[in-house]
């Protein structure tokens, strides 16, 4: 079986799962998870689960630059994806960019 395929198949068996998960799953690197969770995106199969971060963590932090809470959602290893089947009536559509010589 090839990696591509391993990373669908964990994806249908987990609910939830984030790139550094799969990756130590797998004994992949996170940059080859993430190469392979795009090109599933693409397709309209995997799909980013928005995480939902509190205002506050309940640290002693009230700075303004404090980037522990409000901008957690947004790190990398934050990113939480699930598998989708696309429906029947659903379209995915992928461009394939052309390269020019």
């Amino acid at each position: 079986m090839t990696t591509l395929f391993a990373v669908r198949d964990l994806l249908r068996k987990q609910a939830l799962l984030t790139s550094s998960q799969i990756a130590a799953t797998l004994n992949l690197s996170t940059d080859i998870v993430d190469d392979m969770l795009r090109y599933w995106q693409r397709r309209g199969h995997a799909e980013v689960v928005p995480l939902h971060v509190s205002e506050s963590c309940g640290s002693t932090c009230a700075s303004e630059t404090c980037t522990g809470c409000k901008h957690a959602s947004q790190r990398p290893d934050m990113l939480v994806w699930r598998w989708r089947e696309p429906s029947a009536t659903e379209t995915v559509v992928t461009f394939h960019p052309r390269y020019r010589s």
